[in-house]
């Protein structure tokens, strides 16, 4: 191993196994190609002797609990119309913006870089599919196309990726890129780029966005046991009580985690990647159970609970047994 290679650092305060110690979810573990992401009951953890730095993990993670600088050249020659660059550790360095792997980088970056006005993301590539990091499955390709649809679904620009296989294009590219970067005067970039206008996608109907992760609660077998509500860490799942009791959906806040869906005891709940942006509100109506009397919610649309029951009794009717015990006696 590379004695001066950067190593991720994690936080494992962010991960969803420090919120829940039911959570299944293994994104980490799977990406890491040396098995040095480990998950355990004390949590989550990394061996150094087995990390070859190559970041998999990082854009792997739904919670950013995984950092690791990933160094990328960016230029500008106006505003909203730059271009980042960055060499495959496998390549002849380019510049200093070495990625030990392009995958390394995933739809979170691509966002980001598109809301700095980075237009192209060019990357000097080697010959993936004989790489043991990548295999044939072009992560950074799928992160890309997630990207394009998300951001074209939301009427703005998206990343363009360009993969290069030759050193001599990539560098060529690279050198026009400085030039023209290099033909605004610098004392008067914020002249010229106030004069640019930045291109925008046509307008998308709001019916039609889309975000990463979309929550969809299945009203047929919720009981409304408020048990996603209080366990969603990126509020994506949100219980209302005023101005009126309702369920609230917010889409473009959720992570992807699957704490909702770890702990619905239902199954009531789905995650569509991507789904629909819009949020939703599902009403809540009150009762009271004709059995133990105690009051409950149920969804308005739900046909669950129409029986008078509250969620505990419909399962098991603990005034029957009541009775049971008061006729033995």
């Amino acid at each position: 191993m590379d004695a001066t290679r950067a190593l991720p650092g994690i936080d494992a305060g962010m991960c969803v196994h420090a919120l829940a110690p039911f959570a299944r979810c293994e994104a980490c573990v799977t990406a890491c190609p040396g098995k040095a992401i480990i998950l355990d009951d004390d949590g989550l953890s990394l061996d150094p002797s087995s990390c070859d730095g190559c970041g998999l993990c990082v854009p792997a993670c739904p919670r950013d609990a995984i950092t690791l600088q990933r160094p990328l050249t960016i230029l500008f020659s106006g505003r909203m119309r730059g271009s980042a660059w960055a060499a495959c550790s496998k390549t002849p360095d380019a510049d200093g913006s070495t990625l030990a792997c392009r995958n390394a980088l995933g739809h979170r970056d691509l966002d980001s870089l598109a809301e700095e006005g980075v237009r192209e993301l060019h990357i000097l590539t080697s010959d993936c599919a004989t790489c043991p990091r990548d295999a044939g499955l072009k992560p950074l390709e799928h992160a890309h196309a997630l990207h394009v649809a998300i951001r074209k679904s939301r009427g703005v620009a998206p990343v363009r990726l360009v993969i290069h296989r030759k050193d001599e294009t990539y560098r060529a590219a690279l050198a026009k890129a400085r030039a023209d970067a290099d033909q605004i005067d610098r004392r008067r970039r914020g002249l010229f780029s106030a004069l640019i206008t930045p291109e925008r996608e046509p307008e998308v109907p709001a019916a039609e966005r889309l975000a990463y992760h979309s929550p969809v609660i299945d009203p047929a077998l919720c009981v409304a046991c408020d048990a996603c509500t209080g366990i969603c860490p990126d509020e994506a799942l949100v219980r209302d009580r005023l101005p009126q009791n309702a369920y609230r959906i917010v889409p473009l806040h959720c992570s992807g985690c699957q704490l909702c869906l770890d702990l619905c005891d239902r199954e009531a709940i789905r995650l569509e990647t991507p789904g629909p942006a819009r949020e939703i509100v599902l009403r809540l109506d009150p009762g009271r159970c004709r059995s133990c009397g105690a009051p409950y919610y149920q969804l308005q649309e739900s046909g669950s609970g129409r029986n008078g029951l509250c969620r505990i009794c419909t399962v098991r009717p603990h005034a029957r047994n009541l009775f049971q015990v008061l006729g033995d006696s």
